[in-house]
């Protein structure tokens, strides 16, 4: 089971998962009262969110309506609608709980089941429809399933039904207009082309009675989705898996890029101060567990506000972008390379073998700046003034260690430039 009716809320606002669905869909919490009333169910049953927020979900189905369980249940009931007309509804109803297992709500998807005489305002086991009964040759099992692919198909989210085997029972069309036809495959091999079962399938855990939530990438399709697997109870008595799937992709590419521009520089692509910070006590809490040592640089660039007020924002701004790039290729993938701010860029180096490592990558690196520039007709002359410190010998913290390369860097500055200098108690 989900670990709590909460968990689903969120969910609920205009525009997201529920409201998006072309089936009915309620919730209800512990003691059978809906909380939650989507659009389509307002359009099938002629009840407003309002009408029905608080009151108990069995007023609107005659006899026993919705089942108890542990497991999702498909049902056919009959209901009233505000317009009082009897209506046949097709349910799968999804119980929601907490981690110990007791139920605290439900989930309902419903749409019309429109197989049932009951539309005509007969109940189907009415005598004078005796007659029009359905062949004993028809698979009750196929009947059953006729129904449920009846409020499967008018979802929007893709949905399908699998057997423990992983064989896919049901797959709804929106299923198969974004993964295309399953025919009769294995679940494993129809979304990530596998020979054999996911590592991480949920399947056990679904089978033992519980609800798992997880998010998907599939390679195939190149698209997220955040996917809830629920027990589910086949019409044969089988026990099976219910999973309904949510198009995250959007909302991951949304997310994704407010994290970019929060940590990382738009102009020169490098992560930010911000990002440094974080990647800092990381390299520090990694030092500090492994015992070895890293190297701080903080580099300024010589003249670039001279370069900035002669050529213009547009050339500085192209200086920037080549040294940052410049700097990066004398790094190793493992390094970070961040602008700090304005000419200042900062460099973890990790897991450095002495001083003399440390000054390799440092000359490496005023060489890279030391080729001309080309910036609008004219070759830039560029150099950089660096100050080193080391952990854990010039400091435990990340402050002191960026305080301690920076007055290295300074001192450098103001003797000769273009070269670097390693920090010490008479900087």
């Amino acid at each position: 089971m989900a670990e709590n009716i909460n968990d689903f809320l969120p969910y609920t606002s205009k525009g997201q998962l529920f409201e998006s669905m072309l089936c009915g869909l309620f919730m209800t919490n512990r003691h059978g009262r809906i909380v939650y009333w989507n659009s389509a169910a307002e359009r099938i049953t002629g009840y407003a969110s309002k009408e029905v927020l608080g009151r108990d979900s069995s007023f609107l189905f005659e006899g026993e309506g919705e089942s108890e369980g542990e497991n999702a249940v498909l049902e056919i009931c009959r209901a009233r609608t505000r317009d009082g007309k009897p209506r046949s509804l097709a349910t799968v109803m999804i119980p929601l709980g907490k981690p110990c297992g007791s139920v605290e709500g439900s989930l309902v998807y419903f749409a019309e089941d429109t197989s049932s005489r009951l539309q005509q305002g007969r109940p189907r086991d009415c005598p004078e429809d005796a007659e029009e009964e359905p062949s004993p040759s028809t698979a009750p099992l196929e009947q059953e399933y006729t129904r449920l692919k009846g409020v499967l198909d008018a979802m929007a989210d893709p949905a399908y039904i699998c057997a423990p085997d992983y064989r896919i029972l049901f797959g709804n069309r929106a299923l198969e207009g974004i993964f295309g036809s399953r025919e009769e495959q294995r679940c494993y091999r129809f979304f990530h082309g596998r020979s054999s079962p996911c590592r991480n399938c949920p399947m056990a855990r679904v089978l033992a009675g519980e609800t798992v939530q997880e998010e998907s990438f599939y390679k195939g399709i190149n698209r997220t989705f955040e996917v809830v697997h629920t027990p589910f109870r086949a019409p044969d008595g089988e026990d099976a898996k219910l999973a309904v799937f949510r198009d995250t992709s959007d909302r991951k590419k949304g997310q994704m890029k407010l994290w970019r521009q929060a940590n990382f520089d738009t102009l020169t692509g490098l992560p930010n101060r911000r990002l440094l910070h974080d990647r800092l006590q990381q390299t520090i809490a990694q030092a500090d567990r492994d015992r070895h040592a890293f190297a701080l640089m903080f580099i300024d660039l010589d003249r670039f506000k001279e370069i900035n007020d002669s050529l213009g924002h547009a050339a500085g701004d192209r200086v920037l972008k080549e040294a940052s790039q410049r700097m990066l290729g004398c790094l190793r993938k493992s390094d970070t390379l961040a602008r700090f701010g304005g000419d200042e860029f900062v460099v973890i180096l990790q897991h450095v073998k002495g001083r003399q490592a440390v000054s390799e990558v440092a000359h490496k690196m005023l060489q890279s700046l030391a080729s001309p520039i080309p910036v609008a007709d004219e070759q830039v002359q560029l150099s950089g003034s660096i100050g080193i410190s080391l952990y854990p010998d010039d400091g435990l913290e990340g402050e002191s260690l960026l305080k301690h390369a920076d007055t290295a860097m300074y001192r450098v500055k103001k003797r000769v430039k273009n070269t670097f200098c390693f920090f010490s108690g008479e900087n």
